[in-house]
């Protein structure tokens, strides 16, 4: 059985149509904004040194029986901020892991009181750090990364919370940089993000796609989901409105942005800010792409006339276009070109012209992007933006 040449040819069309578009706008938005970094560190330290900064509820997730849970605990504790908090839950199940930071951070088991508001699995233990009183460690033998920060938000005692996973290298102002939006607006943003960048060659490539889109995009629309690799902050009374993180999700943090944005108990002006800064970087993670398109399909609230009140449909439109439909219509691209060719229909040579105009637009695309890029903080340079321009058009071959 032969399938019918005209859905295939239309689908190639229309799929090649819409890239070559969003290539054109994408190329013209990133020329157009430059490379200029408006906000010095002067105004970091001004928040730094300001009694009026909100105090911030830092949490830590980690099952690690190495020493990187350790590490991301002390850049947290150093960071340039007024007053924080950081809770670390850690899985009892992986014993090492929690004698790693008795013995690193001097802990001794501590009695606290809190509200169990979000139902989780019961604390085994808890710690406070004899090094700094700022520090305590929670000993829980979670099922999900979700059902940890609950736990985080149970004890968190300041009303901003930001999430921040082990592994992560970032500078002392990264989270002046992600609160500069909750410390403009508390009223309003019920949580905002900054970008992580990953180090892997491609994968940095698709960082920097999604930073300058946040820059060019995202900041001029009322509300916007957070991207795929980011820190995120919440206010937690908004956590606690919607019941804590679903520990059924793909991506926690995205399916949290909408419940909330979607609750009608959350007041008119309430709007997640993602914010074109970057908080820091981390190595490349396998698979990420492919489970972000998945959480992404499952948010089938959105479609709904509620979502598109809640977030504006400008917003929704975007979101969608971006993350879903455009990796979609590259599949479609590649598979109908291949499909005409195993048909007989076509040849090979049809699907190779496909595969290069396809890594020509998104090298087309990225080239643009690491233009702007040098917007934020420590833009790629020298002999390692040549890198990078030079891996672009082979970007499509090395995705993950």
């Amino acid at each position: 059985m032969t399938l019918p040449q005209s859905p295939l040819v239309w689908s190639l069309g229309l799929s090649l149509l819409w890239l070559f578009a969003l290539a054109l706008v994408s190329i013209v938005a990133a020329v157009r904004a430059g490379g200029r970094r408006e906000e010095t560190i002067t105004a970091d330290d001004t928040r730094a040194a300001s009694r009026f900064t909100i105090p911030v509820s830092v949490l830590v997730t980690t099952t690690a029986a190495d020493d990187e849970a350790s590490r991301t605990i002390a850049a947290v504790l150093d960071l340039n901020y007024p007053e924080l908090e950081v809770i670390v839950v850690v899985n009892g199940q992986q014993r090492a892991g929690v004698d790693t930071l008795i013995r690193d951070w001097l802990l001794e088991a501590h009695e606290f009181f809190f509200r169990r508001s979000i139902d989780t699995t019961p604390v085994t233990r808890m710690y406070r750090s004899g090094r700094d009183s700022r520090l305590t460690v929670v000993d829980q033998r979670f099922t999900s990364v979700a059902e940890a920060m609950n736990c985080g938000v149970n004890l968190a005692r300041y009303r901003y919370i930001a999430v921040v996973e082990p592994g992560l290298t970032f500078d002392r102002n990264a989270l002046l940089r992600i609160m500069a939006a909750p410390l403009r607006d508390p009223s309003s943003i019920v949580g905002t993000s900054a970008h992580i960048e990953r180090t892997g060659a491609f994968s940095r490539l698709a960082s920097v796609r999604s930073l300058v889109a946040s820059l060019l995009v995202w900041q001029h629309l009322p509300s916007a989901p957070g991207p795929a690799d980011a820190v995120y902050v919440w206010r937690r009374d908004a956590l606690l409105d919607v019941g804590g993180f679903a520990t059924t999700s793909n991506d926690p943090e995205l399916d949290m942005t909408m419940r909330i944005l979607l609750d009608d108990t959350q007041p008119k002006q309430a709007r997640f800010y993602r914010s074109g800064e970057l908080f820091g970087q981390r190595a490349d993670r396998r698979g990420g792409a492919v489970r972000r398109v998945w959480a992404v399909a499952g948010l089938w609230r959105a479609w709904t006339p509620g979502g598109l009140r809640a977030f504006g449909l400008r917003s929704v439109a975007t979101f969608f276009a971006l993350e879903l439909i455009t990796p979609v219509a590259q599949a479609v691209a590649l598979l109908a070109s291949v499909l005409h060719a195993m048909l007989g229909d076509g040849n090979w040579t049809t699907v190779c012209l496909v595969v290069t105009l396809l890594a020509i637009g998104r090298a087309a695309v990225t080239t643009g992007a690491l233009l702007t890029r040098g917007s934020s903080l420590a833009p790629p340079e020298g002999a390692q933006l040549r890198r990078l321009l030079a891996s672009a058009p082979f970007e499509l071959l090395g995705r993950r």
